[in-house]
């Protein structure tokens, strides 16, 4: 929708259909209107982010886009370190609406500091509906979205009772998806880009693996500390700020690196980091906090690298009118594997 509308133009109507779901949400008349307007929430937060990453892309230069995206990649960080925490005192101080509402004051911020702030869109052509419609891959859109719809509910219900149907829906989802986007002219996923556009594929695929392993730590070892070592929740939360305060003292740091040295080294020093992380994990379960602590922050530089790395890698490896699909793409690495880890956690913790 970016690539075609403008940049700053969806950008802004994600933070308006993401202001009218917090305002909607804490008073929904039933649970399925709350989950309605979750939805829509999600989905306006979901067009702010490639839209970012595609702003940074058009207006900033290529030798300061390292630290740009360290400053997006320490956002994420803090709020993955941070949310879970503030969210809980929220819900104790105001109850579970607080959680929309506090959205509120960032998102009107966020608002006029783009109005003011980001150019205004250039296009060479006004776009009505109609266009537009005939534009998008709607097809596309479609199929992968059951596809991935599919897949989750595969990976999700692994634990209880796992549903096959779903994995083979999403085979056949996937496997439509390819056939029609080879020969669409306009394609949702270009699949000819990613066949001949090893880099980014490989960038993909990467991260996915690093989203993979982040998040059975950063929802495994709290499972760990809690029932393994009975650890207070509090003592739990701190021990994983070693971790998320890791990933967000590098991030910055890795900005500067990449504009000086590129996205090579940083990527295969964060696959090494992680890599011995791994290891070291062996040892380190059942050892003194100290030593624990100690692999979390392994794991949290080696994370923070990774995620500016590979984003700049993904800038780098594609054409500028796509790039905002690919950085949507990128996001959903993200999100695979989030959900990923929380299908391999079900199927090895058992809790008693």
């Amino acid at each position: 929708m970016g690539d075609l509308i403008g940049r700053k133009k969806l950008f802004l109507t994600g933070l308006v259909i993401a202001a009218c779901a917090s305002l909607a949400a804490p008073i929904a008349p039933a649970f399925a209107f709350l989950l309605i307007f979750r939805l829509l929430q999600a989905a306006g937060s979901s067009a702010v982010y490639p839209s970012g990453v595609s702003l940074v892309h058009d207006y900033i230069a290529h030798e300061k886009q390292g630290t740009a995206l360290a400053v997006l990649a320490i956002s994420a960080s803090v709020m993955t370190a941070f949310g879970p925490t503030v969210g809980g005192f929220l819900i104790v101080w105001g109850g579970w609406p607080s959680i929309f509402y506090v959205n509120l004051p960032f998102i009107c911020v966020s608002f006029i500091l783009g109005c003011l702030v980001i150019p205004k869109d250039v296009k060479e052509e006004k776009l009505r509906i109609r266009t537009l419609l005939a534009r998008l891959d709607l097809i596309g859109m479609a199929l992968f979205s059951f596809g991935i719809v599919s897949l989750l509910w595969f990976l999700l219900e692994l634990e209880h009772a796992p549903q096959f149907f779903a994995l083979i829906v999403s085979v056949i989802c996937f496997t439509a998806l390819a056939c029609f986007e080879w020969h669409c002219k306009r394609p949702f996923i270009d699949v000819r880009l990613l066949k001949e556009n090893h880099r980014l594929t490989e960038v993909y695929l990467l991260f996915i693996l690093m989203n993979l392993v982040n998040y059975c730590l950063f929802y495994g070892m709290p499972n760990y500390f809690q029932s393994g070592l009975k650890l207070s929740v509090r003592t739990s939360g701190a021990m994983m700020l070693f971790m998320s305060a890791a990933s967000v003292a590098v991030s910055l740091l890795c900005g500067r690196w990449i504009e000086r040295e590129g996205t090579e080294i940083p990527i295969k020093v964060s696959a090494a980091l992680t890599a011995a992380g791994a290891v070291f994990l062996l040892f380190a379960l059942g050892s003194g906090l100290g030593f624990i602590g100690t692999v979390l922050i392994l794991f949290g530089i080696g994370y923070g690298i990774c995620n500016v790395a590979l984003q700049a890698a993904m800038l780098d490896a594609v054409q500028a009118e796509a790039v905002g699909v690919s950085s949507g793409l990128f996001q959903t690495c993200r999100f695979i594997g989030s959900i990923g880890s929380t299908a391999i956690l079900g199927l090895i913790l058992v809790v008693p």
